[in-house]
């Protein structure tokens, strides 16, 4: 009697197992005929393990796992930093922004790579080189439009920076030929300028500002506050200048601007890019 009723447990897990085959195999065929490429979505042979490994356990059960000393499983996960602002610096009012981009992958952007310039995204920063001095500052652009806003990025200048190796801020922006550029050079001072689609116009020439922190392998925040026609430009959280234009005064679009004056193949380390939409 007992080895019968051993035989009829063995046969019906035997069942239960040809089923559960069955079911993962019907499961496989359905994501892999409607996977599309991007983020969601897509059937990933992780994704289809992990579907089989559910529906076993669920037949058969799964053992206690063996704790392996020092495994990252067994430890609590790693706080998220959050940064923080002296009392006088403009972010510490600001609260979370309304968008960031930690460049964790390239969803935002059209990266390119030509004979003047070059965009990469990895390892959490957004890398953008000037291949050759001596040419006309480059930019490029993401696809959000706003046109009251607080705007800042951070970036960390290479080994070798020097002069008016430049970088910044590129913003209201009807498209790629139009819009404002804001930045800091390695000498340490500001520019705020216009490119209207034909004309290069400076509209606050290269300012030195001590909230600027000039050379080699330095991080600077670059903010630009706009309301309508009214500019404040911003290095580290401090106010450096004000100035008006009303040009291109909508919701545009913004993104990074760079430019070498003697160094080959320039490349600034953005880690942040984030905005406060102001009401």
């Amino acid at each position: 009697m007992e080895n019968m009723e051993k035989q009829n447990r063995n046969m019906a897990l035997t069942i239960v197992a040809i089923v559960a085959v069955l079911v993962i195999l019907a499961l496989v065929c359905a994501l892999a005929g409607r996977a599309a490429p991007g983020m969601e979505g897509t059937a990933t042979a992780d994704a289809i393990a992990t579907q089989v490994a559910l529906t076993v356990t669920a037949s058969f059960g799964t053992p206690a796992p063996t704790p392996t000393v020092g495994s990252t499983a067994t430890q609590p996960p790693a706080p998220t930093p959050t940064a923080t602002f002296a009392p006088d610096d403009l972010r510490a009012g600001l609260g979370e922004p309304h968008w960031r981009d930690a460049f964790d992958n390239d969803a935002n952007w059209t990266l390119y790579d030509t004979t003047e310039s070059r965009t990469e995204i990895g390892n959490g920063f957004l890398y953008y080189t000037m291949k050759q001095p001596q040419e006309p500052s480059n930019w490029t652009i993401t696809r959000p439009e706003i046109r009251n806003f607080y705007l800042e990025a951070t970036a960390t200048t290479p080994g070798q920076c020097s002069g008016k190796d430049r970088y910044g801020l590129f913003f209201r922006a009807p498209d790629e030929n139009h819009g404002y550029l804001f930045g800091f050079s390695c000498d340490g001072m500001f520019r705020l300028a216009k490119w209207d689609g034909q004309n290069f116009e400076v509209l606050l020439d290269w300012t030195p500002n001590g909230a600027i922190r000039a050379g080699a392998n330095q991080t600077n925040r670059v903010g630009v506050w706009l309301e309508d026609d009214h500019f404040r430009l911003y290095a580290n959280g401090v106010l450096l200048a004000e100035y008006d234009d009303d040009q291109f005064n909508g919701r545009n679009q913004f993104g990074f601007h760079i430019g070498s004056e003697n160094t080959a193949n320039f490349t600034v380390a953005f880690d942040e890019l984030v905005y406060w939409e102001l009401e």
